[in-house]
């Protein structure tokens, strides 16, 4: 019988994180927050957060999650990039339903979608330049991106935040074919893949996935993130998890 040690999803992976690095996550840098970001909510509830989000509708709901949990926080009601200037919030509604299922960010507006809701202008700002208060030590907390597409300007606007954070939770699409070009960027500013969590399928096939990296600073200091030398070279099979062939025995559902 298979011994399930976890599965790869971020509460999991994130909670695994904490217990072998548990000075790393004092504070949660959550970009793209919405109404709030319930994994971290769930494993970090004693973390101080830092939330941004340009959303305005979003900001009722954001204090009322955060508050009726007793999660201290600060929001930031700005749109990061790589420079300071005038952007454009594109929001949309892509099911049909004329609410609003997700939003964009863009350097210019541009209203030729049939599934766009709305287009605001929203200021733009660098990460570096954002006063966190309270202060941010390296290697003391954790960064979370999930913008719909604009990542990599964000990261080239805040290199100092991204390089000195313990973890980085980055959004990766293979409909925008960014997967390779985002693991590419993450080596670059010293980090290590760490896991691959939440996949998300449509129609059975892979759409996206969350990419988990740690620092290698943060890495070397920690041997129990270094698991071969941690067992000396040797294979320890209890500890070993390969597939779930309990899940791979239930039946494939036809989508089409």
């Amino acid at each position: 019988m298979t011994k399930i040690i976890r599965y790869p999803v971020l509460h999991h992976c994130l909670k695994f994180c904490r217990t072998v690095t548990p000075d790393a996550f004092v504070g949660i840098i959550d970009v793209g927050v919405r109404h709030g970001t319930d994994f971290l909510m769930d494993v970090f509830p004693d973390a101080f957060h830092y939330l941004f989000e340009p959303v305005v509708d979003c900001y009722p709901k954001i204090h009322e999650v955060y508050t009726k949990r007793s999660i201290k926080y600060s929001l930031f009601e700005l749109a990061l990039t790589n420079v300071t200037q005038q952007l454009y919030l594109h929001q949309y509604s892509s099911d049909g339903s004329g609410r609003i299922t997700h939003s964009e960010v863009k350097h210019h507006p541009v209203s030729d979608s049939a599934t766009i809701h709305s287009v605001v202008p929203i200021k733009g700002v660098r990460l570096d330049n954002v006063l966190f208060e309270p202060l941010l030590n390296p290697l003391s907390y954790m960064v979370k991106l999930d913008v719909d597409g604009i990542e990599e300007l964000i990261i080239e606007g805040g290199e100092n935040i991204i390089r000195n954070a313990s973890y980085v939770v980055l959004e990766a699409s293979v409909v925008r074919g960014n997967v390779l070009t985002r693991l590419q960027i993450m080596a670059a500013h010293g980090f290590r893949l760490f896991d691959i969590c939440d996949n998300a399928y449509y129609f059975n096939q892979l759409s996206c996935m969350d990419l988990v990296f740690v620092n290698e600073k943060l890495r070397s200091k920690e041997i129990k993130l270094r698991p071969w030398e941690y067992a000396k070279w040797k294979v320890l099979w209890e500890k070993w998890q390969q597939g779930y062939p309990e899940l791979a025995k239930q039946p494939l559902p036809n989508v089409f």
